[in-house]
């Protein structure tokens, strides 16, 4: 909880989300706010997200061997220093997409409409 969480999360390589089912997972909201690359399968319903903006991996299948097959990728990307950038992508996600004055702002057009 509270600042050992956060200190923990962002000091990880990669954030790890292959949920089976998800409504809004916050966990991935909070890694990808710390600048976390996020791996995730499709039915966290963040997979869209992290795919357009680049920030992380999404697997093809929520399986063992895909989690490995990550791993590696994740790994790969960290020595040759292009973890980083999935990392600014993941914050800046969060940023353009779910801060509280984009969703009011979301909100009124859908409610004006």
């Amino acid at each position: 909880f509270g600042e050992e969480k956060l200190n923990l999360i962002s000091n990880m390589d990669a954030f790890y989300h292959p949920s089976r089912y998800e409504g809004m997972p916050m966990s991935i909201l909070e890694a990808a706010g710390l600048g976390v690359p996020c791996v995730v399968s499709v039915p966290t319903n963040m997979a869209h997200y992290i795919k357009e903006d680049d920030a992380g991996i999404v697997l093809h299948e929520n399986t063992s061997q895909e989690v490995a097959l990550s791993m590696k990728d994740i790994e790969v990307r960290k020595y040759t220093n292009q973890l980083k950038e999935l990392g600014d992508n993941a914050l800046s996600m969060v940023v353009k997409r779910f801060n509280w004055e984009v969703i009011t702002e979301q909100l009124y057009k859908v409610y004006a409409a």
